[in-house]
């Protein structure tokens, strides 16, 4: 039997990602602010650059490369290219659309806007299918229909998915969430470094900076548990190291566009 605190954890980590981005689109929007496009195009960045690009390459193409596979095998190495891939992929991604698509779309709110749709279409693509999956998966488990929903997986698979599932912990749960969290500030963070750089002229400083962070973050997520004993709750708490400062960066740069709206430069 599952727990019921372990579901309760999966319900409520299920929430926050459809309710990060679907909650911020409509508190955004009530205020008026006029943001659809921004965040749809954010979400599409995201799809783009990883669903479309990215992780196809790194799953299907690259695993069948010799010089992939033996790079592969050093965590660091392999950390630092998936951490720049990402960086890469996602933060061009960006510059690319909002400097092609969101011409007229460069307010501070359009940015955060941009930053909620990307990170929120990842948390609900990525966290939110596979909790609904689990969820699935315990129902059956409490309900006792198991075994017919895994009829046609074969008996070893099936056993399986089965233990998988009896180890889940609430706190796993419960970190599933924060984990989406944090990934939103983080975009919302780099979003606002790549618009800035663009709205201040200085474009490929600021896409440089946004790469070699967004690489950082993801290398760290590689690395660590490669290298070291850290448990998840530290990973997430590493994760919380860069985006505390991102967050931050957000609230600070807020001073720059609106000097720049008293200047009459919002909209470029």
């Amino acid at each position: 039997m599952i727990q019921t605190s372990v579901i309760i954890a999966c319900v409520i980590s299920l929430i926050i990602c459809f309710a990060l981005p679907i909650g911020s689109l409509l508190f955004m929007s009530s205020r008026k602010h006029r943001i659809v496009r921004p965040f749809l195009v954010g979400a599409l960045a995201f799809v783009l650059s990883q669903v479309v690009t990215r992780i196809p390459l790194i799953t299907f193409i690259l695993p069948t490369m010799n010089w992939y596979i033996r790079l592969s095998m050093d965590p660091v190495a392999n950390g630092l290219f998936l951490g720049f891939t990402a960086g890469l992929f996602e933060e061009f991604g960006r510059f690319i659309l909002i400097s092609l698509v969101l011409k007229k779309n460069r307010r501070y709110v359009d940015g955060l806007a941009f930053g909620f749709g990307h990170g929120g279409i990842e948390a609900i693509l990525i966290t939110g299918v596979s909790l609904i999956n689990l969820m699935v998966l315990f129902i059956s488990i409490n309900s006792g229909t198991f075994d017919a929903l895994m009829a046609k997986a074969n008996t070893a698979s099936a056993n399986a998915v089965l233990q998988q599932c009896l180890a889940v912990t609430p706190l796993s749960m419960a970190l599933a969430g924060i984990e989406r969290i944090l990934a939103v500030g983080l975009h919302i963070g780099l979003t606002m470094i790549v618009l800035t750089g663009i709205k201040v002229g200085k474009p490929w400083r600021f896409l440089t900076a946004a790469i070699v962070l967004h690489m950082l973050i993801d290398a760290a997520a590689v690395i660590l548990p490669s290298l070291t004993s850290i448990t998840t709750v530290g990973l997430e708490l590493a994760v919380a190291a860069f985006t505390v400062p991102l967050i931050a960066y957000t609230v600070f740069v807020k001073k720059t566009y609106d000097r720049l709206d008293m200047k009459g430069e919002t909209q470029e």
